[in-house]
């Protein structure tokens, strides 16, 4: 047998040569999932979704078409939203009496919460400056919307049962009553010109709360409507106090729910709150 004969034709010309990039698919912890050469122009072939405990895949964070550099491309996930099961707070907008609810401030960031019993002061119940009488704020531990705790960061042996209330009928207002002791409620100063807003026995300036549009008010008279404030504090970001003045803040309520696993209601949903904190304000008073 004979042998093949190949034949070449001269051809004039360049030739340009193809450029490959690499293309390099990784999770979101830096795990390489895949890395391919790809023609200038072409496109990678992403390998198959990953997945995340407590997360869901949603995509990757740039195109895997037309490359025309090398590229590293990463998983994007969003967060899965997780309903706690046993006894939490949930915000909502309205007020039922005989329940638990807490009264909170959220700075957008963290949530504080009124306490009604302070165990790591010397003055149990309110924090005293400039004359004007301040409840205490702790802040509060969160799940997604939900209040599940307290922070101990500051209040080291506080315990969500220091921070709660109960609202009671009083006609068309209510009485805040504390959730430590059910003969403490929550009060004002008949002045305009205090801040004081704090746990106290009896019923003196506690009897005309009324919560709406997102603000707790007490009503002193038909020319005075004092507003729930929360002031911060200088030197701790933890912690904060709460006041009584004539513009106040949006207030967010939390009320007590338990659910078991299999019956865990939705949380509703509180409005947002994106008001400045205060500064603890000053002055003098010559009447305590």
């Amino acid at each position: 047998g004979g042998s093949n004969i190949i034949l070449f034709e001269k051809v004039s010309g360049s030739v340009t040569p193809t450029t490959y990039y690499t293309v390099t698919f990784k999770d979101w912890d830096g795990t390489v999932l895949s890395t391919q050469q790809v023609a200038a122009g072409g496109s990678a072939t992403p390998p198959a979704n990953p997945s995340r405990e407590g997360y869901t895949f949603t995509g990757w964070d740039k195109s895997y078409t037309n490359i025309t550099a090398n590229t590293v491309i990463t998983a994007t996930y969003t967060q899965n939203s997780t309903q706690p099961t046993g006894t939490y707070y949930a915000p909502t907008t309205t007020i039922e009496t005989g329940v638990e609810y807490l009264i909170g401030y959220s700075d957008g960031t963290n949530v504080f919460l009124l306490m009604n019993y302070n165990p790591d002061t010397s003055n149990h119940y309110y924090y005293s400056s400039s004359s004007n009488y301040y409840g205490y704020a702790i802040k509060a531990v969160m799940n997604g919307s939900n209040v599940v705790g307290v922070d101990n960061g500051t209040y080291t042996t506080a315990t969500i049962n220091n921070a709660t209330w109960k609202f009671v009928a009083n006609g068309s207002y209510y009485k805040i009553q504390s959730g430590y002791n059910s003969s403490y409620y929550l009060r004002v100063y008949k002045n305009s010109s205090y801040a004081d807003m704090y746990p106290a026995s009896g019923t003196s300036y506690a009897t005309n709360w009324k919560y709406a549009s997102n603000k707790l008010s007490y009503y002193v008279s038909s020319s005075l409507t004092k507003y729930a404030a929360f002031y911060t504090t200088s030197t701790n970001a933890d912690i904060g106090y709460f006041g009584a003045t004539t513009s106040g803040v949006s207030i967010v309520l939390f009320k007590k729910v338990t659910a078991s696993a299999n019956n865990a209601p939705a949380p509703v949903q509180a409005a947002g709150v994106e008001i400045p904190a205060a500064i603890l304000p000053t002055g003098n008073r010559d009447d305590k």
